[in-house]
């Protein structure tokens, strides 16, 4: 995808998840996706062997204090 790309999904998806944006965070937010597709699209192309991550792994958080 390109620049136009992730404006055009911006200009959809803030509102159908019901986010507002300040427009002096738009093109921050905009460079960020382009980023977060790129660095995606690395670890998409590096295989692991199927038993290489632990995917059953689970973060157990404290219980907060009464």
């Amino acid at each position: 995808m390109g620049p136009t790309d992730w404006e055009t999904y911006l200009d959809a998806m803030t509102p159908a998840v019901g986010l507002t944006l300040d427009p002096a965070s738009r093109a921050g937010v905009i460079r960020f996706l382009g980023l977060a597709a790129e660095m995606a699209a690395r670890l998409e192309a590096v295989e692991f062997a199927p038993d290489a991550l632990d995917l059953d792994a689970t973060l157990a958080l404290p219980e907060p204090r009464r």
